[in-house]
């Protein structure tokens, strides 16, 4: 495995000696885990009007790319046949 930095900053992950799934699934899991670890940055700190608005806005984006994540990691299982179905709230 390795990864690319772009002009931009992005970071793209190639993998050369596994399947595309398993390739796209860890990494995907390496961004969740890179995020939670950001989040325990703010382990403590309430969620509160008197919290700062910046820092309100980084704990709640944090936890929106960790849920869209695994949600995506759970559509990856399925599309590779190994898991369930993942929870789509659309079709309630």
């Amino acid at each position: 495995m390795y990864a690319d930095k772009d002009t931009r900053g992005l970071i793209s992950v190639f993998e050369m000696d596994r399947p595309d799934w398993t390739a796209l699934r860890d990494a995907a899991e390496m961004a969740v885990g890179v995020w939670k670890t950001q989040l325990k940055g703010f382990d403590g700190i309430p969620k509160s009007p008197g919290t700062d608005t910046e820092i309100l806005q980084r704990i709640l984006f944090l936890e929106q790319h960790i849920s869209s994540a695994v949600n995506f990691i759970n559509w990856i299982g399925k599309a590779d046949g190994r898991e369930r179905e993942p929870f789509n709230p659309f079709l309630l």
